[in-house]
């Protein structure tokens, strides 16, 4: 794991800018997907059976050139001035600003050094910062951009920035 000078972000982020977002989902908690740029691959999920008994069939997941998975991670998407929605709203209502995401394309990417938050900007707004409900002693990524390359850039929960190639 390389640590990522906060002055090397801006050029490992570049390709992303213009590509549109799309497949932006929640799924609990403050974890949600999005996906850049055209269709990489789909991947076939197995069938999984929870705890709680609910089942989920196999199914096809897209992934595009980018992904970003976020989790352990306070965040929060503007849709203009009506509506917004970061991690303490409703699903439903964060599902419905979440989709105003898709289709949009991101016309600039920011970090802000002091508090290692990402800026997404497109017609809309998306920040991913730190959580304040991260622990001392948890470990994991509280976000993660996937590159074509196999590389990742990642905040980890201690405020590190990875680059692993």
């Amino acid at each position: 794991m390389t640590m990522a000078p906060i002055s090397t972000i801006p050029a490992i982020l570049q390709p992303v800018i213009g590509q549109p977002i799309w497949g932006v989902k929640r799924s609990h908690g403050s974890f949600f997907l999005a996906e850049f740029g055209p269709v990489r691959e789909i991947l076939t999920l197995p069938a999984r059976r929870f705890d709680n008994g609910r089942m989920v069939a196999e199914r096809q997941v897209p992934r595009g050139r980018w992904s970003l998975m976020v989790e352990l991670c306070r965040w929060r998407i503007e849709v203009g001035q009506a509506a917004t929605s970061d991690l303490d709203a409703d699903h439903a209502h964060m599902q419905a600003v979440m989709s105003a995401l898709d289709g949009t394309s991101i016309r600039s990417i920011e970090i802000d050094p002091d508090v290692l938050t990402l800026h997404f900007s497109n017609d809309r707004r998306m920040t991913l910062g730190p959580a304040a409900y991260v622990l001392t002693g948890d470990t994991g990524s509280q976000w993660v951009i996937f590159f074509p390359d196999g590389s990742k850039l990642s905040r980890e929960t201690d405020g590190r920035l990875s680059h692993e190639r």
